[in-house]
């Protein structure tokens, strides 16, 4: 008899790979709800924090700096990093590669869509990736300020 040892870690890949195989098989809602099945698997059993462990309290900041929301007063020269929102400060060259990666699909999608005379699928590609663009604006400008709320907030609701 051959034992083979598998760690925690490939034994809830293995289990999440064969969930998401019998989940695409059945309902779209099941398959909606997957994600938050894994997130609470990973903290409960293995011990994974999925969630950020910054602080969201003004209280532990000085002189009454707010760190979140529509009135925040923080800069990178006032407040620690890990405070904001993200509690990281995204990557510039990231987001305008990402910028240019869906500018230059949309251009695709256009073209395609006026060749084949698919307004329809052409629309709804172009408004995604436009969508897109406007979420990575919301990082660029959370890269210069990562306090900034309409950055946050941009970058939150356009970006998937």
């Amino acid at each position: 008899m051959l034992l083979i040892k598998v760690s925690i870690k490939e034994y809830a890949f293995r289990f999440f790979h064969f969930l998401a195989l019998q989940l695409s098989r059945s309902s779209v809602w099941l398959s909606l709800l997957f994600p938050l099945f894994v997130v609470q698997f990973l903290e409960t059993y293995l011990n994974i924090s999925i969630h950020s462990s910054a602080k969201m309290d003004s209280s532990t900041l000085p002189n009454g700096l707010v760190s979140y929301g529509p009135n925040t007063n923080c800069t990178i020269a006032l407040c620690p990093i890990d405070q904001s929102a993200l509690s990281y400060r995204p990557s510039l060259a990231a987001s305008g590669i990402f910028i240019t990666l869906f500018a230059v699909v949309t251009i695709i999608h256009i073209v395609g869509g006026v060749r084949w005379k698919a307004w329809g699928f052409m629309v709804a590609m172009v408004l995604g990736c436009l969508d897109e663009i406007v979420g990575y604006l919301g990082r660029i400008l959370l890269y210069y300020n990562p306090f900034s709320f309409g950055g946050f907030l941009l970058n939150q609701s356009k970006t998937i």
